[in-house]
């Protein structure tokens, strides 16, 4: 009796010890490097570059892409948004799908994405030949289809025109079963371009099915003014002035931060909306995930970067090859001589060890984003 008590006391002591054993988390970071001897096809090789308790634990090549095909892009993961869907499938900016797992391009596709809806890849093709559809992968079957079913429908608001034949813009609305009908007959004359060759295209963003916003620009096209329209009663709702906007490389856009604020993008920066109440304020520090915020206009000492709002470190580099996870943070360092940038490679911050690693990395194409089991 005595040598089982004693026996219970010990295994219940173990167990005990172990329950309080900490959990080892492993990180993995995946970023994609171009191949500098194939530059003309954009050649570009996947790596996984691994984190075991806060520390580097070496890297890991998963495959190689080709950049273009037939002299045009074809799977690459250096235009647009990348994206990590369930620790596995990789969405690249053109909307070909790359298994991670596997190590297998899945999809070849050049596709919009949209979202998710559990096993599958949602798709939203608006093409002048091809007609307006929905798409998806099945993750299940690794098969890409058409969806087929007219009620089914991911993406907010209803059919609308812009006539850019007049000075001052209008918009169209074309209501179901029925002829289009003139909603807004002065629509702002767009905003000024830096290119005298190249037209505005006025953006619009719809936040339901009746509601959308979009940039109105005055006569002087560098003042703007955030429009909420309904679509039911043609009522507008207008936000506070955005002035002395510069002229523009690129037409201003709608996105969204990685918390899903709405944001309008201009030549003067970014403005966080809020809908509810009507008003925009010019984002200074660019909210990045996972408690992580960077400073969004480049000062003399680059960017400042910030944790739980506390500053963790300033950099130079561009704000398209930074990416937060639930404990790390990855940026490809700049070094700023004269007026011209040298990569300096990868710098890692962990929230555990609240402590930056550098890591040498040449030739980096796109920090793609963070694996964490």
């Amino acid at each position: 009796m005595k040598l089982f008590l004693k026996t219970f006391v010990l295994v219940a002591f173990l167990g005990i010890v172990f329950s309080f054993q900490p959990t080892v988390t492993t990180s993995s970071l995946i970023i994609a490097h171009y191949d500098v001897q194939n530059l003309t096809t954009a050649v570009q090789h996947l790596y996984k570059y691994n984190f075991v308790g806060g520390a580097y634990a070496g890297k890991e090549k998963l495959l190689t892409i080709v950049g273009k095909k037939n002299g045009k892009d074809y799977i690459r993961c250096d235009i647009g948004a990348n994206r990590i869907y369930r620790n596995r499938y990789l969405i690249t900016g053109l909307g070909n799908i790359i298994d991670l797992e596997s190590k297998k391009v899945v999809s070849d596709v050049r596709l919009n994405w949209i979202g998710y809806r559990g096993d599958s890849i949602i798709f939203f093709t608006n093409d002048a030949f091809k007609g307006k559809y929905y798409s998806y992968f099945d993750t299940k079957t690794n098969l890409l289809a058409e969806i087929k079913s007219p009620l089914f429908k991911a993406l907010h608001g209803q059919d609308i025109e812009i006539d850019y034949q007049t000075q001052n813009r209008r918009i169209y609305l074309y209501p179901p079963s029925a002829s289009k009908t003139l909603l807004i007959n002065d629509a702002g004359y767009g905003e000024a371009m830096a290119q005298s060759d190249k037209s505005p295209a006025i953006p619009f963003h719809w936040i339901d099915n009746d509601n959308f916003i979009f940039p109105y620009y005055d006569v002087s096209r560098n003042n703007c003014i955030l429009t909420i329209v309904n679509v039911k009663d043609k009522s507008q709702q207008r936000l506070e002035k955005i002035i002395d906007i510069p002229k523009s490389r690129e037409n201003s856009y709608f996105d969204h931060d990685a918390e899903g604020n709405l944001e309008y993008v201009c030549a003067k920066g970014k403005f966080l909306i809020d809908i509810k109440m009507k008003k925009s304020t010019q984002v200074i520090f660019e909210r990045i995930g996972n408690a992580f915020d960077v400073e969004y206009f480049e000062q003399p000492y680059g960017h400042a970067v910030k944790y739980q709002k506390i500053e963790i470190g300033k950099y130079h580099f561009d704000l398209r090859q930074i990416k937060s996870g639930k404990s790390y943070l990855a940026l490809y360092k700049l070094l700023m001589v004269g007026k011209e940038f040298y990569p300096q490679g990868l710098n890692i911050w962990n929230s555990s060890t609240k402590q930056w690693t550098e890591i040498e990395a040449d030739d980096v194409a796109s920090i793609i984003g963070w694996i964490e089991k």
